[in-house]
């Protein structure tokens, strides 16, 4: 009888530590999928006011800085590309980055940087 009781006990345990476990789970997965959905919807908004400076800049500028920094190209490529000299591609650059930092000003707090 005490064998059995024992087992019994065990089970019962066993079972009441699974639905606490399954419980608290259910919760942290809740919560990490709360998180990882801010943490995108922040990343999204970022992206959109950065492209949106982007599309402020000057047709060349935009052209050299996409090539830039979104296709990788280095100076020189970008440079033999659009058939203009390396200087002007610095000289484009520079521009991009003084205006997209005027224009992103405003935002620097969302942006952490």
């Amino acid at each position: 009888k005490i064998l059995f009781t024992y087992t019994k006990n065990t089970v019962i345990d066993e079972i009441r530590k699974n639905k606490t476990k399954k419980k608290y789970e259910g919760s942290v997965v809740t919560e990490s999928t709360i998180d990882e959905n801010n943490a995108n919807d922040e990343k999204n908004k970022i992206k959109a006011i950065i492209d949106s400076g982007i599309e402020t800049l000057p047709k060349k500028t935009k052209k050299v800085f996409q090539l830039a920094k979104q296709e990788g190209l280095t100076i020189k490529e970008i440079a033999s590309y659009l058939k203009i000299s390396n200087k002007t591609v610095e000289n484009q650059l520079t521009i991009a980055y003084k205006k997209l930092r005027v224009y992103l000003e405003p935002y620097k707090s969302h942006l952490n940087f």
